[in-house]
């Protein structure tokens, strides 16, 4: 076929190379390759990456759009991870999750795609790492579905892996996972989570102060006032006395909401100003 011709005519000794550029995406980093070639000089023995880019185009294999290598098709893509030997797929995972390590500063962004590499490469403790940052960052953006995904992909690692289970991990992943069901109105699922053995679990920590508060919550947006201000001003103490500045003025945000709820202006101007000198002073 047209596209075995195009990857014959890549030079023998670069194959690996562009697999494992294949297993990265469609655009190639050259950064990152720099960094994996730094590391692992025999993916390209005899060859610089520049001429073996050059190489690569000369095949009609790769083409360089705006100044970013990529690959000229999705199909070219596609023949060279079918054709990724299983016990190959471990290594080559690893080795471009550190080469983006090693060169990338801000991990951020690539959090979801080290979160995929490290579980081809079978080191879920990296993998939980990375897909929580994946699910917070998803967060931040208000991308939902995935944020949920990331979450509970987290609970699945810990499931399957007694020796990475921890209180502190079990609880960070579920309150995260809840604060997005909150977010998204499915309530239900939300109580599911944190249910009274959770806060049980979560001791005197700070943990039990965010619990505490995303109970209180699901019940103001259900409209149950009374149990919504019992468990936010429980939040509230517990923020303080954890010290945190952001959780309290959260917790008084809340109240200010459930107190507007009931037709209380007053009040929730209290609890919003409150809020206020509470960031203020942590600021300080």
């Amino acid at each position: 076929s047209v596209i075995r011709k195009r990857l014959e005519r890549v030079p023998m000794v670069g194959r690996r190379l562009l697999t494992i550029a294949a297993i990265g995406g469609r655009q190639l980093e050259e950064p990152v390759l720099r960094g994996l070639l730094k590391a692992h000089p025999d993916y390209l023995t005899g060859l610089d990456l520049e001429r073996w880019l050059v190489a690569c185009s000369d095949a009609a294999v790769l083409t360089i759009i705006d100044g970013q290598w990529r690959f000229a098709h999705d199909k070219l893509r596609e023949a060279l991870l079918a054709d990724v030997a299983t016990t190959d797929v471990p290594a080559f995972n690893r080795h471009l999750a550190e080469a983006i390590e090693a060169t990338v500063t801000d991990l951020k962004p690539y959090a979801a795609r080290l979160a995929r590499h490290w579980r081809a490469a079978g080191v879920p403790e990296k993998e939980f790492g990375y897909v929580m940052l994946a699910g917070e960052s998803a967060y931040l953006t208000s991308a939902n579905l995935d944020s949920v995904a990331a979450f509970k992909r987290a609970l699945d690692i810990l499931d399957a892996n007694p020796t990475l289970d921890s209180n502190e991990r079990r609880l960070d992943a579920t309150i995260k996972l809840a604060r997005v069901y909150i977010r998204l109105s499915q309530y239900d699922d939300a109580r599911t989570l944190l249910d009274e053995k959770l806060l049980v679990a979560a001791g005197n920590s700070l943990q039990a102060a965010e619990i505490t508060a995303e109970m209180g919550r699901i019940a103001l947006y259900q409209g149950e006032y009374g149990e919504a201000e019992s468990r936010l001003n429980n939040s509230l103490q517990r923020y303080r006395e954890h010290q945190s500045a952001l959780g309290a003025a959260r917790a008084l945000i809340s109240l200010g909401r459930a107190s507007i709820y009931q037709g209380r202006g007053e009040q929730a101007e209290t609890y919003f100003r409150e809020s206020l000198t509470t960031l203020g002073e942590s600021a300080d």
